[in-house]
């Protein structure tokens, strides 16, 4: 059995080609567990696993590694999905979000809203990834 560990879910943005129209062709998430990397204009159904009562943990890096990229938020979609974070234990510090993971195991898949800046910008880029738990 693999031990449980926090996720840590990479957000690598074109900071030179990103518009408002075209976020979803430059940004591209990955994380430190055996996901696959998400295909390039396609973040909405981007997975990332979590594992029950340990932490996700957002950070954004520019493809060009000049620029910074701050995660300014993580909002829960509150819909019928399940309920894998705790949504009152959010928190956001210089640019990276951590978010708690409830203790008890959840089927499916839970979409939210990323939200990100591009060297402390006031322009807010929206992408809408989801998560899974793991199974144990």
């Amino acid at each position: 059995m693999e031990e449980k560990k926090d996720t840590v879910i990479t957000v690598t943005v074109d900071t030179e080609k990103i518009n408002l129209s075209n976020i979803n062709q430059c940004v591209v998430f990955t994380d430190n567990r055996d996901d696959p990397s998400q295909q390039p204009g396609d973040p909405e159904n981007y997975v990332s696993t979590v594992d029950k009562n340990m932490k996700a943990i957002w950070e954004g890096v520019s493809e060009n590694g000049t620029d910074s990229v701050q995660i300014t938020n993580i909002d829960l979609k509150g819909n019928d999905d399940p309920k894998i974070l705790k949504d009152s234990h959010i928190s956001s510090t210089n640019g990276i979000v951590e978010a708690k993971i409830k203790d008890k195991y959840e089927s499916g898949e839970e979409a939210y809203k990323l939200t990100f800046t591009i060297n402390n910008s006031n322009t807010s880029y929206p992408v809408d990834p989801k998560l899974r738990m793991s199974t144990e």
